[in-house]
């Protein structure tokens, strides 16, 4: 399961969160510049194998 959930897609989110710190759904995917949808279930995916999780704020 972890290995499917490490999309080079997904290792750029990681990546960007690194650094730049927690960012929203909208932020980070601005600053990848990719569509909003395709970043939020690339996150929740993430999150689902414990790589990335939630601040209070719901930021990544």
């Amino acid at each position: 399961m972890l290995a499917s959930a490490l999309t080079p897609k997904r290792l750029e989110l990681m990546k960007t969160l690194r650094q730049y710190g927690p960012l929203s759904v909208r932020a980070l995917s601005k600053q990848l510049e990719r569509n909003y949808k395709n970043v939020h279930v690339d996150a929740g995916a993430l999150e689902e194998v414990d790589l990335i999780h939630r601040t209070a704020k719901d930021y990544w």
